[in-house]
């Protein structure tokens, strides 16, 4: 999950019934996701982002096949094989994860940084926005 608890106290979106909660965390997420992938997108070269498209996009096989070439050994490191046991993850859903996790550390290291700012630009539009309908109540 892309979101924590505070992030979404802050929001005052814990409060909302459960279904609605998840219909929203849902939605955030996906436009949270998107507007990193633009991020992310907009610093890479054609070839890059192919790469990585295949990774997202690619069989299991193909996404095999990468992490091979890049480190062979990496079905048997105890990185992968930790995350995955604590993953709870079909094996090609994981494997898909960790390879676009070690592909996002070679090829965009400020990820993380691109992350923050995303939820942090995110978090204040939405109160922006609350702000504004809260005034244009009164």
């Amino acid at each position: 999950m892309l979101l924590d608890d505070q992030y979404l106290q802050d929001l005052g979106i814990n409060e909302l019934p459960e279904d609605v909660k998840k219909e929203i965390i849902t939605g955030l997420e996906q436009t949270i996701q998107d507007a990193i992938t633009i991020r992310i997108m907009e610093k890479l070269s054609t070839e890059l982002v192919d790469e990585f498209n295949g990774l997202n996009d690619g069989s299991v096989d193909d996404v095999k096949a990468w992490l091979t070439k890049v480190s062979p050994y990496y079905a048997t490191s105890p990185e992968f094989l930790e995350n995955k046991a604590k993953s709870g993850a079909k094996e090609g859903d994981f494997t898909r994860q960790y390879a676009i996790l070690k592909w996002l550390g070679m090829n965009v290291p400020d990820y993380s940084q691109i992350v923050l700012e995303v939820l942090a630009s995110t978090k204040g539009e939405i109160l922006a926005l609350q702000e504004h309908i809260a005034k244009n109540k009164s």
